[in-house]
């Protein structure tokens, strides 16, 4: 299992956003990962950021998202 990531408090990231450490050993450890464990990961990451986000920002979100479809350009 990987360490807890850490956020930084408001003050400390004003103006930046989020921000996590990562060693390289974290970075060694995520290559060996499986695919099915990336997904999950990618996943909570996910619900995490939706739950954090404003009415707002999901929809500013999803605006982006439509922008650029490589689906319609194969």
């Amino acid at each position: 299992m990987h360490n807890q990531i850490l956020i930084g408090p408001k003050e400390k990231n004003k103006d930046t956003g989020f921000y996590a450490d990562v060693t390289e050993s974290e970075i060694k450890a995520h290559l060996n990962r499986s695919l099915a464990d990336i997904f999950n990961w990618l996943e909570n990451t996910n619900q995490f950021i939706c739950a954090l986000q404003t009415d707002t920002e999901k929809e500013r979100s999803k605006k982006a998202k439509l922008v650029y479809n490589p689906i319609e350009f194969t």
